[in-house]
């Protein structure tokens, strides 16, 4: 079991989140939004009722205020916020330096292109 950091709770975050608990990780996930943050276990229980999958996947993902909350101690951090660079700039720069030193760092986006 590993432990899942998700930055970004709107629909790839929360989405993403519930996979990972699904698979039996320990999810804990943040936005920015307070509206968002609240919303997002509703979601998750939803979409796992719809699906027909096991919700005690939502007992494995916790919902925190902070970036820092988050990645303490993951082992595996996703940025899922909105397709803005300095956004995703800035949050990569807090999570490196809240999560640990040998956790994977990664980036959920579709428009962004990546460097050559």
């Amino acid at each position: 079991m590993a432990r899942i950091a998700i930055i970004g709770g709107g629909l790839m975050g929360h989405g993403i989140a519930q996979v990972f608990a699904c698979a039996g990780h320990e999810v804990r996930i943040t936005d920015p939004s307070a509206e968002a943050r609240g919303k997002i276990l509703t979601r998750i229980e939803s979409n796992l009722a719809e699906l027909r999958l096991d919700r005690s996947a939502l007992e494995r993902v916790q919902v925190c205020e902070t970036i820092d909350e988050a990645a303490k101690n993951a082992q595996f951090a996703i940025e899922a916020a909105p397709e803005s660079l300095p956004l995703k700039q800035d949050i990569f720069a807090t999570l490196e330096r809240a999560a640990p030193l040998d956790a994977i760092l990664a980036s959920n986006t579709s428009v962004i292109p990546s460097p050559r």
